[in-house]
């Protein structure tokens, strides 16, 4: 995917075509049925950031009520774009060249995964905002998801400004029937949707998974 601004060649176009037609956008859903969709819970949506964003982030910590903290981190990604493809509500960007892309069973996703092992995968989509503000909306999916899933564990659930979009940084751990999974997912509005990006793996396997999420949100637009 071009960075924002940049023009695709004709051959990327027909990609980003074919690509497309995999994808079943359906009725635009909010991103809480992501949530409760997944096994891994998370659907991440994501800022868009050229290849070396700032973005500000107020931490929450496990209460529904907390005062936040502010710190400044800067985000630059080593790994170099993958396939270009084109999601729901009209978000674009990268994933690994060869991930098999497919829809999920809630409007507004899609799922791209490893061809050589099913176990990692990452979703990215678009739905309406919902009628409540981004961390209380993320809490209360927070707390269903919990509910249902044993050994459910709160790395970080974090408001931040991704290229001044209000944006909900979401990343956990959880005991699926395959082993420790761990799931990260970003989560920004703009001009009345919601986009996201997010990455799931076994969690000995998520050092690997990083760089990928790194490349989706870098890579996003809007």
């Amino acid at each position: 995917m071009p960075p924002p601004g940049g023009q695709p060649s004709s051959a990327r176009l027909a990609l980003l075509a074919g690509v497309a037609n995999l994808v079943v956008l359906g009725a635009v859903g909010t991103a809480l049925l992501l949530v409760r969709d997944s096994g891994d819970g998370g659907t991440t949506q994501l800022a868009t950031a050229t290849s070396s964003s700032a973005t500000t982030t107020a931490s929450t910590s496990s209460s529904r009520r907390t005062s936040t903290t502010t710190t400044t981190t800067t985000t630059s990604s080593s790994v170099a774009p993958g396939s270009e493809v084109t999601g729901p509500a009209g978000i674009r960007t990268v994933i690994p060249e060869g991930w098999t892309v497919a829809p999920t069973r809630s409007a507004g996703s899609v799922q791209a995964t490893d061809p050589a092992d099913s176990s990692r995968y990452v979703r990215y989509g678009g739905s309406a905002v919902p009628n409540a503000s981004i961390l209380d909306s993320h809490l209360e999916a927070e707390s269903d998801f919990a509910a249902a899933r044993p050994g459910y564990s709160r790395v970080e659930l974090a408001q931040t400004t991704i290229r001044g979009y209000e944006a909900i940084v979401w990343e956990f751990e959880w005991t699926a029937p395959e082993g420790r999974r761990h799931v990260k997912a970003e989560y920004w509005r703009a001009s009345g949707t919601e986009y996201f990006v997010y990455a799931s793996s076994k969690a000995a396997d998520w050092p690997e998974m990083v760089p990928i999420l790194t490349a989706m949100t870098e890579n996003a637009i809007p």
